[in-house]
């Protein structure tokens, strides 16, 4: 078994699983995001550490310095490769959020629209009530003016265009009743928690740095085991 050649694969393995860690990185935002990335970095590393194990133990079973060995030695062997594994330890991967995350003041604009109603404004007509009731008053001065008809319909004409300029006046929206819309824009600071990518890529690092040694340490343990029939 050529276990210079397994550390190699190890260590491009580890710098794989990390270079990745750094590219997700960059498109991380939140904390949440980055945690279920940590879990999911220790997860690979254990399901790694299990395959160099069954790899190890499928490789001494076609071994023939390891068929020569009796049952029991070839039992030994195989339980030291599996107490080794069980003895491995990778520890956690855990950023706290106060290294890695920054708190940031963004700008927001509210914009606030009041519209006033227009519910209840009528167009009135050009001879409304003011008009007709212009012309009772018109008719009415007549009759006491004279009882001549041409004068009656001359005061009624004349009353019905006083009635009318009355009722024009009166049928003018107020201004609290006026269509109004007022647009103002405020400008408010709000606190955010952003991923400062600078700080997680050293936490990154320094797990590359934690890791390497565990996974070459664990290799190592595993060629010791097996040095018996190699030579």
């Amino acid at each position: 078994m050529d276990f210079y050649t397994k550390k190699q694969s190890i260590n491009k393995y580890i710098d794989k699983i990390y270079d990745q860690l750094n590219q997700d990185v960059l498109m991380i935002s939140e904390y949440s995001t980055l945690m279920k990335k940590c879990g999911l970095e220790t997860s690979k590393l254990s399901n790694y550490a299990l395959a160099i194990k069954e790899e190890i133990k499928r490789e001494l079973a076609v071994w023939p310095s390891f068929k020569n060995l009796t049952a029991e030695d070839r039992e030994h062997l195989l339980s030291d490769v599996d107490r080794i594994h069980r003895e491995l330890r990778i520890p956690p991967f855990t950023i706290g959020e106060d290294a890695c995350m920054d708190t940031v003041m963004e700008s927001s604009s509210v914009v606030q629209a009041v519209h006033g109603s227009t519910a209840g404004i009528r167009k009135e007509p050009f001879l409304n009530m003011g008009t007709a009731a212009g012309a009772i008053v018109g008719v009415g001065v007549g009759l006491l003016l004279t009882k001549s008809l041409p004068i009656l319909v001359i005061g009624g004409i004349g009353g019905a265009v006083v009635g009318t300029f009355m009722g024009k006046k009166a049928s003018r929206p107020s201004p609290s009743r006026a269509a109004a819309s007022q647009v103002g824009t405020a400008d408010q600071a709000v606190s955010k928690s952003k991923l400062n990518r600078s700080k997680a890529a050293r936490h990154i690092q320094n797990r590359k740095t934690v890791i390497a040694p565990i996974f070459q340490l664990y290799i190592t343990q595993v060629e010791d085991a097996c040095r018996p029939i190699m030579k």
